[in-house]
């Protein structure tokens, strides 16, 4: 990136630029415009403070780690249509529990040193996709890739 005159905090991990490098294909303007993006976004929404509400929609079930799959890439479920089951209508706590869950995952399931995917199963729960919450789901969906 040095030798196309972008240059990122020297405080941001070599593994999180590694990721957003592999991410978008090796292209370092869109490395670069994607880790600003990330940063602005943490800058805005870090650090998350969990309140009851929070700590209701993690005890739903909503969001679950499996564990890892044989590659040992660590696995979470989410469970959709818990959010309607549990009246949770809140796209703001929603994707809150969402970066929780993931910034957990990342700061202990991960291992440090490597670029490591996670498996996201989405447990339909014998419903189409249309019958799912398109604009609670958008959101977290757009939060995971941040």
């Amino acid at each position: 990136m040095k030798t196309k005159n972008l240059s990122l905090p020297d405080w941001y991990p070599e593994q999180e630029i590694l990721r957003c490098l592999h991410a978008s294909n090796w292209d370092y303007n869109k490395t670069f415009t994607d880790i600003n993006l990330i940063i602005n976004w943490r800058a805005a929404n870090l650090p998350i403070k969990l309140e009851d509400a929070h700590a209701r929609l993690l005890r739903s079930g909503f969001f679950t780690v499996h564990g890892r799959d044989k590659f040992l890439r660590p696995i979470m479920i989410m469970r959709p249509l818990v959010l309607l089951r549990e009246g949770f209508t809140d796209v703001a706590l929603i994707t809150h529990v969402s970066c929780f869950c993931h910034f957990y995952i990342v700061n202990y399931l991960h291992r440090s040193g490597l670029i490591e995917n996670n498996l996201f199963i989405f447990d339909l729960e014998n419903v189409s996709p249309f019958g799912l919450p398109f604009k609670m789901m958008g959101a977290v969906e757009d939060t995971m890739k941040a």
